[in-house]
């Protein structure tokens, strides 16, 4: 219900548009103020018809319709940001998503698309915190390898191209958690699955959880301009 609220042109279009970049598709609903482009329905509403080839965003937002209420700025891009550095998907220098044939061997990361309820999922409160502390587990228990520096950091910039070996970009997959268990889960079966101690991940996030949202919020604001909260 709260949709129906947001503005078309100044909320849902921008959002749409936003949304299709990531999901790899095109937005041709829109609004047309001249009305050159556009078609009105009985209801007085201006659209353009979706072709066939943009089912996967319609389906998307059926799925999970309140993903439209995100802020862009304050809510999506940070989160797009996120899961294109850790690697659940991989976006061109305009966000767009880039199609597994269309990668070279070396930056084939990520399963291709992420759901809408996992844009909404908290990145302070539950993305970076775990994020954080799963790669600070991968390291202390591992031998002669710096598992953690494979998954990388996505606090740091990373270009289009990982320079991983093929190897490398096994052992990533297998390294990274899936995001039904990074995103979707509660604490105590992402805990559980991986055999963390609940108590020790809580006080991880209580410590870290400030440090961490302020260093992403100051890479934001160095690269937009956007108040840090």
């Amino acid at each position: 219900p709260s949709t129906y609220s947001l503005n078309l042109e100044d909320n849902i279009v921008p959002t749409v548009q936003c949304l299709a970049k990531f999901w790899g598709t095109e937005a041709h609903a829109m609004i047309d103020i001249d009305g050159d482009r556009a078609i009105r329905d009985e209801n007085g509403c201006l659209f353009k018809a979706l072709p066939t080839r943009s089912n996967a965003l319609s389906s998307q937002l059926r799925e999970y319709p309140a993903v439209l209420t995100l802020s862009i700025e304050g809510n999506l891009r940070p989160t797009i940001e996120f899961y294109n550095k850790t690697g659940y998907v991989h976006l061109d220098s305009g966000g767009r998503l880039i199609p597994n044939e269309d990668r070279r061997r070396d930056t084939l990361i990520g399963g291709g698309t992420v759901r809408g309820r996992y844009l909404a999922t908290s990145l302070y409160n539950r993305l970076l915190p775990r994020w954080h502390y799963f790669k600070t587990q991968i390291e202390a228990n591992s031998t002669g390898t710096n598992n953690a520096s494979i998954l990388g950091d996505p606090l740091c910039d990373i270009d289009g191209s990982t320079g991983m070996s093929d190897e490398q970009c096994v052992q990533e997959e297998q390294l990274r958690p899936p995001l039904h268990l990074l995103a979707g889960s509660s604490d105590q079966t992402f805990c559980a699955k991986y055999g963390f101690a609940l108590d020790d991940y809580e006080q991880y996030r209580r410590v870290e959880g400030g440090k961490l949202k302020f260093n992403t919020q100051f890479a934001n604001w160095i690269k937009t301009g956007r108040p840090i909260d």
